[in-house]
C-alpha cells in the first residue's frame, strides 16, 4: 500500500518556519532480505523533518487561536491543548485525543471558531500519524468546509495543505482518482499563487539577497512561504508518482521540488539533505539503484556541511554503500561502508555503532559470496 511517510506526522508537530529545528526522534527502516534482491541492510528514513517544506495548518491558525481576550475559558482550552501536545511528544496518542475532545467540547460551547479549527487540525493530524485514514480524512474534510464557510480563500495556504493531505490519504486508501484530483488542484492552485508572487519577489532575487528561512529573519518567510508550499506539493506528488512506477515523472517533480529547497533553505541545509535521503530511500526500496546512487552521491557531499545532522552521517553512508553495491560498484561500496563505521565512532552512539557494524559485516559477507561465485 502506498504510504507517504514524509507527511504522516501532522502539521502541528513539524512546521518549517521558526520552530523547524529537528527533534531527536528517528524512524529506522531496517530492510530484510526480500525476493533475493536484498540482504539485511541498514536503510534509514528520517522523520526529523517529515516534510521538508511543511508549513503546517497550525502555523496559519496560530494568530487565530491566540486572542487578546484571554478569558477563563480560553485559558482552559489553551492549557488542555498544551497538555495534549505534551502527550503527543510522548507518543500517547489516545491520551492526547481524549484531552483534545474535552477542549473541543468547551470550544464548541463557547462558539470559539478559532479554537475549534485549531483542535480539528490537531485531531486530524493525530489520526494521520496513527494511520486511521478514515477519521483523518473526515476531520480534514470537516475542517476545510469550516474554513471555506469562514470565507477563507480556496488558494489560502491552509486550504492547499489540507487538500494535499487529503490527496495523500486517498492515495493511501487506494482511491487514485480522488488522489490525482487532489494533487492536480494543489499543483494548479499553488502554481498560480507562485506566479502571482513572482511579480513582486522572484527566486533569483531571493537567492541573491540570501532571504532564506531562519529564526532571525522573519521577513524571509513572507518572501519564501509560497515557494515552500509549492515545493511541498511537488515533493509529495513525486512520491505518489514513484509509488505508481511513473519514475520519470516522479524524478521530474522531485527535481523541481529540490530546486525550490536549494533556493529557500540553501544548498547545504539539513532540509535539503534529509529531503534527498528520504527520496533516495524510496528509490532503493523500489530497486531504482542508479537513481538512488545519483542522489546519495549529491547527499553525502552536502551532509558533511550540516553539523545539525552529524549523527545521521553514518546512516547516509550506509545507504550510499547499499546503492553502490547494487550498481555493481562493490569495492567503492566497501570503502563507503567503512567510512560509515568511522563516522559512527565519532557520533559515540553505541546502538548506531552496532547497526553500522552489522551493516558492514553483512556487506563483507556478500563480497565473499560474490567472489566465490565468480571463481566458480
Amino acid at each position: 500500500m502506498y504510504r507517504h511517510a514524509a507527511l504522516r506526522l501532522g502539521a502541528n508537530i513539524f512546521r518549517f518556519s521558526h520552530d523547524w529545528k529537528i527533534p531527536n526522534s528517528l524512524c529506522m527502516l531496517i530492510r530484510t532480505q526480500c525476493a533475493g534482491n536484498f540482504r539485511f541492510h541498514f536503510i534509514e528514513w528520517t522523520k526529523r523533518n517529515r516534510s521538508l517544506y511543511l508549513m503546517g495548518v497550525v502555523g496559519t491558525f496560530k494568530s487565530w487561536f491566540h486572542s487578546v481576550e484571554d478569558d477563563s475559558k480560553r485559558v482552559q482550552i489553551t492549557n488542555l491543548v498544551k497538555e495534549a501536545i505534551s502527550c503527543l511528544g510522548k507518543k500517547l496518542f489516545e491520551d492526547a485525543i481524549d484531552i483534545l475532545h474535552t477542549a473541543l467540547r468547551i470550544a464548541e460551547e463557547e462558539n470559539d471558531d478559532r479554537a475549534i479549527n485549531y483542535i480539528y487540525d490537531l485531531l486530524a493530524n493525530i489520526y494521520y500519524e496513527m494511520n486511521v485514514s478514515e477519521k483523518a480524512l473526515a476531520l480534514f474534510h470537516n475542517l476545510m468546509n469550516r474554513l471555506l464557510s469562514q470565507n477563507v480563500a480556496k488558494d489560502d495556504a491552509s486550504i492547499i495543505e489540507i487538500s494535499l493531505k487529503m490527496a495523500d490519504l486517498y492515495a493511501m486508501m487506494g482511491n487514485d482518482e480522488m488522489a490525482e484530483s487532489g494533487f492536480e488542484f494543489c499543483l494548479k492552485t499553488q502554481k498560480a499563487v507562485v506566479d502571482d508572487h513572482e511579480k513582486r519577489f522572484n527566486r533569483k532575487w531571493l537567492r541573491t539577497q540570501k532571504v532564506i528561512r531562519s529564526e532571525n529573519l522573519a521577513e524571509g518567510e513572507e518572501y519564501s512561504d509560497p515557494y515552500a508550499l509549492y515545493g511541498m506539493v511537488l515533493e509529495t506528488y513525486s512520491r505518489y508518482l514513484l509509488s505508481k512506477d511513473r519514475v520519470n515523472e516522479s524524478v521530474e517533480y522531485f527535481n523541481r521540488a529540490l530546486e525550490f529547497a536549494r533556493d529557500i533553505f540553501s544548498p547545504v541545509s539539513a532540509h535539503v539533505v534529509i529531503m534527498l535521503n528520504n527520496y533516495a530511500v524510496l528509490l532503493l526500496n523500489r530497486a531504482h539503484f542508479q537513481l538512488a546512487r545519483k542522489y546519495y552521491g549529491e547527499l553525502v557531499g552536502r551532509a558533511v556541511h550540516c553539523p545539525d545532522i552529524a549523527d545521521l552521517l553514518p546512516s547516509f553512508y550506509c545507504n550510499y554503500a547499499e546503492a553502490l553495491w547494487h550498481c555493481g560498484e562493490h569495492e567503492e561500496a566497501q570503502k563507503i561502508a567503512k567510512k560509515a563505521i568511522h563516522l559512527a565512532a565519532d557520533v559515540k552512539d553505541e546502538k548506531q555503532q552496532k547497526r553500522v557494524t552489522e551493516f558492514y559485516n553483512a556487506l563483507l559477507m556478500d563480497v565473499q559470496k560474490h567472489e566465490k561465485k565468480c571463481k566458480v
